[in-house]
């Protein structure tokens, strides 16, 4: 087991963390089981969290874990400087006490070792066992029967938001990793690191924390415990010479009141933009609105309206429940004979809601949030196999 009083009392004798540079010692390892970390840029989330990796495997032989979403996102030329700033600062030397001074990463291996360079950087010595391993999560079931590590006791998820493509829902293998690598360990941190602040991201949904995690604020930080009792650390991480800066760039560069520009000022949680439609009986007419759409984090309610102005409309809100006549698309098993597989059938009304209303942007929501559920349900229903459970 590890002993967090003595990891952070070797940390401060290494003085790898010094002032004015944030600090994750001060995350709640020994309560909880997992920890989401949740920033901008340049706060310095992955170097501290590799840092106290590379104390935990100095004192207790831990192996860092470091998992991306993507085969495509561990290419040597984006993972292959993460310790760059370690190396830089001395930070090696000091941890393994004057053995190594330097990391290298082994591509065709996936796996970081120590090493020991001379002042022209020719290697002298390799560490015999690795520092960290990477993993993909598009790999998950090669994993299951091909690796073990009974020391896999710090598994970073990096960057598990993203906004440069559309990140389809990987929890059930994110998890099937964890549980290869934690096997029958109580001992092992889960630590997730995101430079984009999305709040509608589905990691949020899975693990039900998606109303604790909109209640936070710049600066917050707070413990969830499930109703079966898994706790997690929820940190929105406010580093005030990152913010200082960024408020110093932001007046020059980036002062528009514009929700767009929110993920480049930082500071804020970041929502896509849904087109909304204000629906009055004199403006519009019901036609039906009994359709509803399952999806992973929400029942979302779709009624068809007869707009004065544009024509026929789909308005989608969250709703509490269905009825005894109402026709409902899922992912899941089909219950009775109300439920449709994915987008139906094809038949009139499948063909009216995603072949004419979606493809043609007359879809309308009460909210961003039903808005991203719904497009995500969509996107899943046409390139996804039917998920179990």
């Amino acid at each position: 087991m590890i002993g967090w009083v003595k990891v952070r009392k070797e940390c401060k004798r290494l003085g790898i963390f010094p002032k004015g540079f944030w600090n994750p010692l001060h995350c709640n390892f020994e309560e909880c089981g997992i920890q989401m970390l949740l920033s901008e840029r340049s706060v310095g989330k992955t170097t501290g969290i590799l840092l106290v990796g590379m104390v935990l495997n100095s004192l207790y032989g831990v192996r860092i874990h470091y998992i991306r979403n993507t085969k495509n996102m561990l290419r040597e030329s984006i993972v292959s400087d993460l310790f760059s700033t370690i190396i830089s600062c001395g930070y090696v030397s000091k941890v393994t006490n004057g053995r190594y001074n330097s990391i290298r990463y082994v591509k065709n291996e996936r796996k970081w070792y120590y090493i020991l360079q001379d002042e022209d950087g020719i290697m002298i010595e390799q560490a015999p066992e690795c520092l960290m391993y990477a993993m993909s999560v598009d790999n998950a079931d090669n994993y299951k029967s091909g690796y073990s590590c009974p020391t896999a006791d710090w598994i970073i998820v990096d960057e598990f938001i993203s906004t440069q493509e559309y990140q389809t829902n990987n929890f059930l293998p994110l998890n099937d990793i964890f549980s290869t690598l934690i096997r029958f360990r109580d001992s092992a941190t889960i630590i997730f690191l995101a430079n984009t602040i999305n709040i509608e991201h589905f990691i949020f949904y899975e693990y039900a924390i998606q109303d604790q995690v909109k209640s936070l604020q710049y600066g917050d930080s707070k413990i969830y415990e499930s109703p079966l009792g898994t706790k997690i650390y929820i940190e929105f991480i406010k580093d005030k010479e990152v913010s200082r800066k960024k408020q110093n760039v932001n007046k020059r560069y980036f002062g528009f009141n514009n929700k767009k520009l929110s993920a480049i000022r930082g500071g804020n949680w970041i929502v896509s933009n849904y087109p909304h439609i204000k629906l009055t009986s004199e403006n519009s007419k019901l036609l039906f609105n009994r359709i509803y759409v399952e999806t992973k984090g929400m029942l979302i309610n779709i009624s068809i309206y007869q707009s004065k102005d544009i024509g026929l409309i789909a308005y989608c809100r969250k709703a509490t429940r269905y009825y005894d006549d109402s026709y409902i698309y899922t992912r899941k098993e089909l219950l009775d004979t109300r439920f449709r597989f994915n987008l139906g059938t094809r038949n009139i009304l499948d063909n009216l809601i995603w072949n004419r209303l979606y493809k043609e942007n007359r879809f309308f929501f009460a909210t961003n949030e039903v808005g991203y559920s719904l497009d995500n349900y969509y996107h899943d229903a046409t390139v996804k196999p039917l998920e179990r459970g």
